[in-house]
């Protein structure tokens, strides 16, 4: 019985920490004004690039997946006024891993048609031995 409640106690805490943010994305995103409508999102999984217009915001890429929620909150620091649109540079998931959430709000994703492609299909990176 003591094994049972240890095993069960071990699978409760491994499903909490599996919906908690990996570790390195607990960083805030240090965000510095270039010009008066222009600024720079940086931290984990890359830089985003964040123009603001009378209609919105406009984002250049959109870092990895688990880093939306800190994506959104500094664009919310900068403006009140809605992503309107994501401009992904490339497929590269720390550059594109955000499109996701930030589409389920209402953003427009914008690319390269090759860059759809290359993300609508499995890769694989020899390298790193690893399916994308």
């Amino acid at each position: 019985m003591k094994t049972i409640i240890a095993l069960a106690g071990i699978l409760v805490a491994g499903i909490a920490l599996a919906q908690q943010r990996p570790p390195q994305f607990e960083m805030e995103i240090k965000t510095t004004k270039l010009s008066d409508n222009l600024y720079l999102l940086e931290g984990a999984g890359g830089n985003v690039a964040a123009f603001v217009w009378d209609e919105g915001v406009l984002l250049v890429d959109d870092k990895l997946a688990p880093a939306s929620p800190d994506v959104k909150a500094a664009v919310a620091a900068i403006t009140r006024k809605p992503i309107r649109f994501v401009v992904n540079s490339h497929w590269h998931r720390d550059h594109s891993g955000g499109n996701e959430a930030l589409a389920n709000h209402g953003s427009v994703i914008v690319a390269h048609e090759n860059v759809r492609r290359r993300m609508s299909v499995d890769g694989f990176i020899a390298v790193f031995n690893r399916k994308v």
